[in-house]
């Protein structure tokens, strides 16, 4: 095993490179980082430290950053990252370098393109990538085997190409308000997908094989151009939640009733009367309109 330098950074015992990458951190927002028992990505500030003297997770939320010191990847052992509204325009390809990390959060920033490198993290498991202006996706991030939930909306994607194709563990998949006119086929290879977000977008049809989906549990489609929905989606036995509303159906999808486990639909309130007769089946089933 290789002996690790050990220093004191403002009190804390650190391995030494990273006690630099964090002091280097400190000089780029002109403030010192407070040491937490623990961080998470809901408005904290600071790092905590793991029992081998490694930095495990770092929060520099709403610190203004332009980049991150080339020393950042010296931060080997982080599990945990949350950059949101750091007001990056960049993404730091820095961060495609810390192999260990397992979440990651840079959302609310100003990000239009995510580095082909991306593809390193290989351990990484939840993704959030909010409200940037991402206008594509690499085909790299199809190497992000062990990623569980990818978190993609509001950006300004306007198609998502086959790279979501090996994601072979993505339980949600949310791809709400962006600008899809449709989906691409490699979708329906997601057979661990519980959840896929896409609400508000443009999407003019639901691809046939959507019904390969069969541990959908939620699928939202409101806010959509949808003029009807495939018959596939009878296959969803396991379907508990769908949301229809905002769309352009001449009809109320029948197709619906016939989903086993359905426990709650969202439709549109001035179109209740229109599908009364069949909100009425539905709710002597016990589904919540």
């Amino acid at each position: 095993m290789v002996k690790k330098d050990i220093v004191k950074h403002r009190g804390t015992e650190l391995v030494a490179k990273e006690a630099k990458a964090l002091q280097d951190i400190e000089d780029i927002i002109g403030k010192d980082l407070p040491l937490l028992k623990k961080v998470s990505m809901f408005g904290g500030f600071g790092y905590s430290v793991a029992k081998d003297y490694s930095v495990s997770a770092l929060s520099l939320y709403k610190e203004k950053l332009n980049n991150l010191p080339s020393s950042f990847d010296n931060l080997a052992n982080l599990k945990n990252l949350y950059l949101s509204e750091t007001r990056l325009k960049i993404f730091p390809k820095t961060i495609c370098n810390l192999y260990n990390l397992k979440f990651l959060d840079i959302s609310y920033n100003n990000i239009d393109k995510l580095p082909k490198l991306i593809g390193q993290l290989k351990n990484l498991e939840v993704f959030y990538i909010i409200r940037n202006k991402l206008e594509e996706l690499p085909e790299t991030i199809g190497n992000l085997k062990s990623l569980r939930e990818l978190y993609l909306y509001k950006n300004r994607l306007e198609k998502v190409t086959n790279c979501l194709k090996n994601l072979n563990i993505l339980e949600k998949l949310y791809l709400n308000g962006n600008y899809l006119h449709d989906l691409p086929e490699s979708i329906c290879y997601l057979y661990s997908l519980k959840e896929l977000h896409l609400n508000d977008n443009h999407l003019d049809n639901l691809i046939e094989c959507i019904g390969r989906l069969r541990s959908l549990r939620y699928l939202g489609l409101s806010d959509n151009n949808l003029l009807k929905l495939p018959k596939s989606i009878v296959n969803l036995k396991n379907l508990a939640w769908i949301e229809i509303s905002g769309n352009k159906f001449r009809e109320f999808p029948e197709v619906i009733l016939n989903l086993p486990n359905l426990g709650k639909i969202t439709v549109d309130t001035n179109q209740r009367s229109d599908y009364s007769n069949f909100i009425m089946i539905l709710e002597n089933r016990g589904v919540k309109t």
